[in-house]
C-alpha cells in the first residue's frame, strides 16, 4: 500500500508544470537552439524567446554574445479608482460642561510634619547612696609618747559620710519622633470652575472611500522576437525575465552556426538525339543521376516530363555507413518519340535544394526504303 501511494505522489510531481517546482521565478525558453544552417557568410536567425510565471511576467530580454539585441515589458500601467473600506481616525467636535482646574498663587501658613531623631530629657526620682564630706573638731584622750601620758587632745579633721535617700535625677535619651511646625510661603491655590466649551475628539469609524492607485498588470506568459544577423560559429544566447514580484531569473543557451551551401545534381546525359531501339516503339535507355553536398545530402527526386519516376533516399536511417555526402544512381527511361524534359530536384538536409535538367529528342525508327 505504501509503494502504491509514493507512486502516486511521484505521478503528480510529475505532472505538475515545470514552473510549480521552481514558484519563485519565471520559467524561460528559446527557439532557435543547437545547430543553423546557412549557405551564405552569415545567417539571419529569429530567435523566439518565451517566459511564464504564475505572478505575470514583467519584463523579458534577449542577450547575445554578451550583448543586449533586444528587451520588452510586458505589463501595462495605469491610474485607476479603487474602492477602498476600513477603519479611520476622524476628529469629531464635541461640546458640554467641563471641570477646569484654576490655581493662583496666595500667601499662605500651614503646619508642616517633620520626623527625626531628638533629644529627650526628664527629671526622675531615684533612691540613691552618695558619701559626703564632713569636717570637724576631733577631741579625745590620747597617749602622749613624748610625755609617757595621757593628754587631752583636739584635732581638725574631714571625713566621708555615707547617706542613702530619693534624688530627682535628669534622664536623657534620643528617640524617632514626629512633630509639626508652622511654615509660610507663596503656594499655588487650585479649585475646579465648570465651563461650558467644545473640543475635538479621535473617533474611529468604519469607511468606504474612492482612491486613486497606480496598478499595473502581467500576463503570466510573454514572448520576444528578434531576427539577429550571426556569423558562422559557436553564440551564446541568455534569456532574462523578471516578474511582477522582482524575482529574476536567466538561462543561457548555446546556439552553433554552420555555413550548409546547396547541393550540386546533375544527369548524364544532359542532351542528345536517340532512336526508338524496342519493338514497342519507345526508346529503352538510362540516365545517370550523380548529387553532392558539402554537409548532408537528404533525397534526389527523378521526374519526367513532370511525372515523378523516382524518388532516391540518399540519407536512410539505416546506413549510417554510406557517404551521405555524395549519391549516384541510374534511372531506367522508355520513352516515345518526341521531345522529353528529364529533371533531377536533390534536397539537403539543411532544406537547400537544386534542380538540373535534361532535354532527349526521341526519333522514330522508319522502315528502310526500297
Amino acid at each position: 500500500m505504501k509503494r502504491v501511494i509514493s507512486i502516486l505522489l511521484l505521478i503528480m510531481l510529475i505532472a505538475q508544470p515545470v514552473s510549480a517546482w521552481w514558484w519563485d521565478s519565471p520559467f524561460i525558453s528559446l527557439s532557435p537552439t543547437g545547430t543553423v544552417k546557412t549557405d551564405k557568410t552569415s545567417a539571419l536567425i529569429t530567435f523566439s524567446a518565451s517566459a511564464s510565471d504564475s505572478d505575470g511576467v514583467k519584463v523579458i530580454s534577449l542577450h547575445v554574445d554578451g550583448s543586449e539585441v533586444a528587451s520588452k515589458s510586458c505589463g501595462s500601467c495605469a491610474w485607476i479608482i479603487e474602492k477602498k473600506c476600513g477603519w479611520v481616525i476622524e476628529k469629531v467636535q464635541k461640546c458640554g460642561w467641563k471641570a477646569e482646574k484654576i490655581c493662583k498663587e496666595k500667601w499662605k501658613c500651614w503646619d508642616e510634619k517633620e520626623c527625626g531623631w531628638k533629644k529627650e530629657c526628664q527629671n526622675k526620682w531615684k533612691y540613691k547612696c552618695w558619701y559626703e564630706k564632713e569636717c570637724g573638731w576631733d577631741c579625745g584622750w590620747k597617749w602622749d609618747w613624748w610625755s609617757w601620758s595621757w593628754k587631752w587632745k583636739c584635732n581638725w579633721k574631714c571625713w566621708y559620710e555615707k547617706k542613702c535617700g530619693w534624688k530627682k535625677e535628669k534622664v536623657c535619651d534620643w528617640k524617632y519622633k514626629c512633630w509639626y511646625e508652622k511654615k509660610c510661603g507663596w503656594k499655588w491655590d487650585c479649585w475646579n470652575e465648570k465651563k461650558y466649551e467644545c473640543w475635538y475628539e479621535n473617533e474611529k469609524k468604519y469607511k468606504c472611500w474612492d482612491e486613486k492607485v497606480y496598478k499595473c498588470s502581467y500576463p503570466s506568459s510573454c514572448s520576444l522576437y528578434k531576427t539577429v544577423s550571426l556569423k558562422p560559429g559557436y553564440h551564446s544566447v541568455k534569456v532574462v525575465a523578471e516578474d511582477a514580484n522582482g524575482a529574476t531569473s536567466s538561462k543561457t543557451f548555446y546556439l552553433n552556426v554552420i555555413v550548409d551551401k546547396p547541393p550540386s545534381v546533375s544527369i548524364s546525359p544532359s542532351s542528345g538525339t536517340y532512336t526508338v531501339n524496342n519493338k514497342d516503339g519507345k526508346w529503352h535507355g538510362k540516365v545517370t543521376v550523380s548529387a553532392s553536398d558539402d554537409i548532408e545530402l537528404d533525397w534526389v527526386r527523378v521526374y519526367v516530363d513532370n511525372q515523378l519516376v523516382k524518388d532516391y533516399d540518399c540519407n536512410p536511417w539505416w546506413a549510417f555507413w554510406l557517404d551521405k555526402k555524395n549519391c549516384k544512381f541510374d534511372v531506367d527511361l522508355k520513352l516515345s518519340p518526341g521531345w522529353h524534359t528529364v529533371k533531377a530536384k536533390a534536397m539537403d538536409t539543411g532544406g537547400h535544394a537544386k534542380e538540373a535538367t535534361a532535354m532527349l529528342y526521341i526519333k522514330a525508327d522508319n522502315p528502310p526504303s526500297v
